[in-house]
């Protein structure tokens, strides 16, 4: 009984460290030479600068259980949109920053969301992508009658990315052209699972034991149940994934997972030295070079 107890105390203190909402800090406010990011500081930095000098318009709607959501739009002079959905417990420039600069740079106009439970949107608990993948739905109708663009792309990263993923087999407007997914986990559970585990061995294994059970209780979504791969073996729009084989954080094997699933037209840009979201600031233009390729050729 006392051993049942301990389980599910610790279960629930998992759900609230993994779960719960957390301040993001800006790759400008920190020193990038002790990060991951060292030695790409002449590549984010300026892209840091452009974007906190441009004007944005902040726009928000009402998700399907009551909380409002923020994201900021940037106008562009095509009639294109990029629908941006950042990352677990990330500034949304720490993940577009160079993206959206080349995407402005090129009169594209940019949406950046803010998810669930992060910076100016409500809400207690994120998802891993259980939820956020009918928020993504949400934003682009509202982006598709607002803002009335010709074509619509959605780019995500991490869970932004398995929130595309997880929505891909969803129907769309048809402005929406494509999903671009960048290092995105096959499953929610699965990742935490595997996460606590690498940090706290078989206490992570136990810890994360209940996460389903308190997700349904607490969160009121299905964390066992949802899948990436299984909704993109559904897609119903063109798909382009992208992953770094030095990815630590989401291997690379659960990006080929996902890219193999897919049962629409796809394309994968693959690099085996770069790590988790370090693709694009790697490698922009090679990855831009065949993105333009592919979405020409829908």
């Amino acid at each position: 009984m006392l051993a049942s107890v301990c389980v599910c105390a610790l279960s629930l203190f998992a759900y609230r460290i993994a779960f719960g909402r957390a301040n993001a800090i800006a790759f400008d406010e920190l020193d990038l030479t002790t990060t991951k990011y060292k030695g790409l500081e002449d590549r984010i930095l300026p892209a840091f600068k452009f974007m906190r000098e441009q004007t944005f318009e902040d726009h928000y709607i009402r998700s399907f259980d009551g909380l409002t959501l923020h994201a900021s739009y940037k106008k562009g002079n095509k009639n294109k949109l990029v629908v941006m959905v950042p990352g677990y417990h990330a500034d949304p420039l720490n993940n577009f920053a160079i993206i959206a600069m080349r995407l402005i740079k090129d009169g594209y106009s940019v949406l950046l969301i803010n998810l669930r439970a992060h910076e100016k949107s409500e809400g207690k608990w994120t998802t891993f992508g259980c939820l956020e993948s009918k928020d993504f739905l949400d934003w682009v109708k509202y982006a598709d009658e607002t803002f009335k663009p010709e074509a619509i792309y959605g780019y995500g990263v991490s869970l932004g990315c398995a929130s595309l993923e997880i929505a891909s087999s969803s129907q769309f407007p048809a402005s929406v052209k494509c999903l671009v997914c960048d290092c995105g986990f096959a499953s929610p559970y699965e990742q935490i699972r595997t996460t606590f585990h690498q940090k706290l061995g078989l206490l992570g294994d136990i810890s994360t034991s209940l996460l389903p059970m308190h997700a349904v209780i607490i969160g009121k979504f299905n964390l066992a149940g949802t899948k990436a791969y299984k909704e993109l073996a559904k897609a119903t729009v063109p798909c382009f994934f992208i992953h770094g084989g030095k990815d630590t954080m989401v291997p690379i094997s659960r990006g080929q997972l996902n890219y193999e699933y897919c049962s629409s037209k796809k394309e994968k840009a693959f690099f085996a030295d770069a790590g988790h979201n370090q693709c694009f600031t790697m490698y922009e233009d090679e990855i831009m070079e065949k993105l333009k390729s592919f979405v020409s050729s829908l």
